[in-house]
Formats: structure tokens, sequence, C-alpha cells
């Protein structure tokens, strides 16, 4: 009877352990796809001074836009974006409220989606978007810029040129593609503010 139980014990015993492993098997496969895999650098196919795909589409207002043409007024900044995608919304969101606001904008700006018709319209209803938007059902476009993910941000000068090309979560923001167009060909790096002391211990940034 002894031998028994202490067979069945030491079967428990292995069975803990097992069961153990296993959900630590699954604990760290869950793991690496949330920070390891996804934090990897997604780089776009394109590279600064390579000439971007042309292309024509036509808006949800029914008016055409030829990235060529609109070049000669002004660079474009291209947004490939989802309506699903939170940092995609950030980013439309802080484009369009500058492009609203701002007299002399340096740059025009498309928002490009395979999206249906339906999700844009709500889209552009819900943040009330003044930028065009460009559906792009066939991902003809997408495809040109082979686009994966979003937002997918292309930044293109009056020559047609890439000036800036980014892809992925870590998104794009209105400084510094007024900074990208500004110093265009040079090194360019946000500089941080400097802080002062005060006599009373506090600080104040310049």
């Amino acid at each position: 009877m002894g031998d028994k139980r202490l067979i069945m014990k030491k079967q428990s015993k292995i069975t803990i352990l097992l069961w153990g492993a296993l959900l630590l098997g699954l604990f760290w496969f869950q793991l690496k796809i949330l920070f390891l895999e996804g934090s990897a650098e997604e780089k776009p196919a394109f590279e600064a001074g390579q000439k971007a795909p042309d292309f024509t589409l036509n808006s949800l207002d029914g008016k055409s836009y030829h990235l060529q043409e609109m070049l000669k007024a002004k660079p474009v900044l291209l947004v490939f974006f989802s309506a699903e995608s939170g940092p995609s919304r950030i980013e439309i969101m802080e484009f369009n409220d500058y492009l609203r606001k701002e007299k002399n904008p340096l740059f025009q700006a498309l928002l490009v989606s395979d999206d249906s018709r339906d999700e844009l319209l709500s889209l552009k209803q819900e943040l009330d978007v003044i930028l065009p938007i460009l559906p792009d059902p066939s991902a003809r476009v997408l495809s040109q810029y082979k686009v994966q993910s979003v937002p997918a941000n292309f930044l293109i000068d009056q020559q047609g040129k890439l000036v800036f090309s980014q892809v992925g979560i870590e998104g794009l923001n209105v400084y510094r593609v007024q900074g990208l167009l500004k110093f265009q060909g040079q090194d360019f790096v946000i500089p941080e503010r400097s802080e002062q002391k005060l006599e009373d211990g506090g600080t104040v940034r310049k």
C-alpha cells in the first residue's frame, strides 16, 4: 500500500512539473511575440533619395489626386493608415490639426487606406478630417510602396524623391516633418531645450 502511495506521489509531482514547464513555455512564447518580435525595427522598402512611385487616386469626395501634379506646389507627406489603428489615428489628428490651422504649411498630406468606404467615411466624420482621404480598395498603391503594416509614412520632395520614410507604431509628428524639410540633405536632430535653475529651486525651460 505504501509503495502505491509513493508511486502516486511521484506521478503527481511529474504531472505538476510537466504542466509547469508547459505553462512556462506558453508564457515565454507570448512574451516573445509581444515584446521581442514586436519591438523589431520595421524598415520601409524605399530609402531617402529614391524616386517615389507615382499614382492617381480619387478621394472620398470624388476629387482626383495625382502625386506628381501635387508636388509642383509643395512636398507631399503620404500616410498609409488603417481606421482601426491607434497610432494611425494619432498621426491623422496631429497632421489634420496642423494643416487646418497653419496659414503657410511646408507640406501637403494625403491619407491612403485599403479600408472600406464606409469605414473611411466614419473615420472622416469622427475625427473631422479635412485632409484628402484616398481609398485604395485594391491595395494597388500600397503594393507600389510595399507597405506591410501601418502607419507608414513617406515624405516626398518636389523632385519626386523621398526625403524620409518610416513604417511602424513609432509614428511621425509635425515637428519632425518640418525639420526634415528645412534641413533637407543635412543630419537633422531636434535639439533638447536647456533648463535654467532659479533661485527658489525651480527651473525654466528655454
